[in-house]
């Protein structure tokens, strides 16, 4: 269900980057769903960090935020890692 998720939301945005790295830990990373190929002024986006209470799910479970906005905005879904080998 997760990979049909991150699917239908990289087919909703003109543009997507996956799992860009922000930090060495293994699950810190960013998808990026742009609404432009290519932005020329600043726009909004909306930075999304998954719930689960820093045990359970993930960045790949906030895909259908992106085809949810419509377009009106761009979305970073951020990872973390989890307990036990991410703290607090």
């Amino acid at each position: 269900m997760l990979e049909r998720e991150s699917k239908a939301a990289a087919s909703a945005a003109a543009s997507v980057e996956m799992d860009v790295k922000y930090d060495d830990k293994k699950l810190t990373q960013i998808d990026f769903y742009w609404t432009e190929e290519s932005p020329q002024a600043p726009r909004p986006i909306l930075a999304f960090i998954h719930g689960g209470y820093w045990q359970a799910m993930g960045k790949e479970h906030a895909g259908y935020i992106a085809t949810t906005c419509g377009g009106a905005v761009d979305v970073a879904a951020i990872g973390y890692d989890l307990c036990p080998s991410g703290t607090l």
